[in-house]
């Protein structure tokens, strides 16, 4: 009787010490867990660059008119294009990155290894249904196609345009974008295959 008891009391102190370890080895594994996705950022392809960007100022007609004469003839061509269709999406910006930022996306589609675009920045700024203000029936075509250097902020997007072709990439390779006021975000923006990149000023940037 006395050994059957000690034998029962063995596995019954052997029950709980197996019960506290895993019990230990368990709450470990939970908080390790719980560690690791509270450092895990919720997006971390986002990166606000706003901080960062250089905020807006003038630049004089005649200044510009030199630098454009720099380029070669089918360079000038492109330059006004881009800077047309940087008026166009995005003339609000507050800062000179987020309208070179645009000039960007233009540029990144013209070296697009799958070739989804054309390889000349006026043919992809220009695609139908690409970039709105290039659709006819789109309020602000009238006013890109009409604007010169008499405007303030056409030149800045002159500028923007000219600094983007001899610059590094600021989107990290963006190919896509929408403005941060969307209601909702656009349906090619929640493609899986879609990869967020940065918000630079008022929009957010994408690549396919």
């Amino acid at each position: 009787m006395i050994k059957m008891i000690k034998i029962l009391f063995n596995r019954y102190t052997n029950f709980i010490m197996f019960g506290l370890v895993s019990g230990a080895i368990l709450a470990s594994s939970m908080l390790s867990a719980t560690t690791a996705d509270h450092n895990v950022p919720v997006c971390p392809q986002i990166n606000n660059s706003e901080d960062k960007e250089q905020k807006l100022s003038d630049v004089s007609a005649d200044d510009l008119q030199k630098e454009i004469a720099k380029l070669s003839a089918k360079q000038q061509k492109e330059v006004d294009v881009i800077a047309r269709t940087v008026y166009g999406e995005a003339r609000g910006e507050k800062t000179d990155d987020a309208l070179k930022a645009i000039a960007h996306v233009i540029l990144n589609r013209t070296t697009d290894k799958e070739k989804k675009w054309a390889s000349c920045p006026i043919k992809v700024s220009q695609q139908k249904y690409q970039f709105s203000c290039w659709n006819k029936n789109d309020p602000n075509y009238k006013l890109i196609t009409k604007i010169t250097l008499k405007n303030k902020n056409f030149r800045r997007s002159c500028r923007a345009a000219l600094q983007a072709i001899k610059s590094k990439d600021i989107t990290n390779g963006a190919n896509h974008y929408h403005s941060v006021f969307m209601k909702r975000k656009p349906r090619w923006a929640k493609n899986k295959k879609m990869i967020a990149l940065a918000r630079i000023g008022n929009h957010k940037f994408y690549r396919a």
